[in-house]
Order: structure tokens, then sequence, then C-alpha cells
């Protein structure tokens, strides 16, 4: 179709840049529908993941998957943010935001120049997140009212879970699929992570 002509079906004219746009959140719409049942229905093997501070006093954490030291996690002592190395690749975390996130905004994964993913809170109100991936939108919520586990899922799914061991410890594990991208994994820890450590501080 030509930008001076009309659609037959709803009588408008085409917009080459507003149509494009279109088709593109279209895709992009599908591609997370995918990727939502792929998670959904998955019968790979769940990846043992288990996150543990370096000391009994650090927000620091050693990360394990399948029983091998595969990175750390450095969480900044002052604001929200860290890094961490996969494959030889930095990988930025970080509050958005005025003041360098002091003031609120999205915790972001970046790596290489590109974002990964993106967690919001839908509201001040509320202790849970909305994190985006690849088209995924994912909602992160505390399991209960006042209790440290958290649940990666959707309105109708549980996909997985973020559990401390105990009461006495941030030790956890992290049980998230392994269609999600290990960084990613990560990042959905270290969201949860900085919740607990302002709710630490605040106490």
């Amino acid at each position: 179709m030509r930008a001076d002509e009309t659609c037959h079906s709803c009588g408008s004219a085409w917009n080459p840049s507003t149509d494009t746009g279109r088709a593109q959140d279209a895709d992009a719409r599908h591609a997370g529908r995918l990727a939502m049942e792929q998670l959904r229905f998955s019968d790979l093997p769940r990846p043992d993941m288990e996150a543990r501070p370096k000391s009994w006093l650090s927000w620091s954490f050693l990360l394990e998957e399948d029983g091998k030291h595969f990175t750390e996690l450095e969480m900044s002592s002052w604001r929200e943010a860290g890094r961490f190395s996969l494959g030889g690749a930095e990988h930025v975390l970080r509050r958005d935001g005025p003041l360098g996130g002091l003031l609120g905004g999205p915790y972001v994964l970046e790596s290489k120049g590109r974002i990964l993913a993106t967690a919001r809170k839908p509201s001040v109100f509320k202790r849970g997140f909305l994190v985006e991936h690849g088209g995924l939108e994912l909602t992160l919520e505390p399991r209960g009212i006042g209790r440290r586990e958290f649940v990666l899922g959707d309105d109708r799914w549980e996909l997985g879970t973020i559990t401390p061991v105990s009461s006495f410890t941030y030790r956890s594990v992290v049980d998230l699929p392994r269609e999600l991208p290990q960084a990613v994994r990560v990042f959905v820890f270290w969201v949860v992570a900085n919740l607990w450590r302002r709710e630490a501080e605040s106490a």
C-alpha cells in the first residue's frame, strides 16, 4: 500500500511510520506470547542455582549453578547498583531515575551497551515488580504479606521462586526457568536482594 492509499476495511489513510511501528509492536507481543508458552510448558530440568552471601554482613553474593560457582554478584554499598561477569562480559545493574535512582525508577540490566531486562514497581505501596525481557512481561511478587520468598510468574501461572533457606540467612535457592538467560536470572535475584536489603536497613 502506498502512503496516499486508504485502507478499505477501516477507511483510514496508511501512514508508513505509524503502521511500521504497530507491526513491530505486534511482532514483539507475539514473540512474548510464544516465550511465555515455552516457560509455562517447558520440560527442561530446572537449573540448581544458589546464592550465598560472601560473609555474614555482606550484601554481595557468590552464585552457583548445578554445583559450580559461575559468578560473583557485587552489590554497591551505598546505592541500588551492582555488577557481575558472565562469559567474560561485564553486566551492569542499576536503578535509573533522578539522582542515579535514589529517588526511584526502573531497575535495569545492561551489557555491552544493550538493555537486557528491566523491572519496575507498578505501585509504591506494593513490594512487587513487573519484569520485562525480550517481549515478556512477568510479575515478581512476595509469596505473602511479610514473606521473604518471591514468586515469578504472570497473572495465572507460577514460573519460579526465590526462597531463603531459613529465617536467619539470605542464602537462597533461585529456582527460575532455564529458558530465561542466566544473566536475567541473576538480575531477578538482584532485584529481590535489593528489596531485602532496603527492608533490613529500615527495620
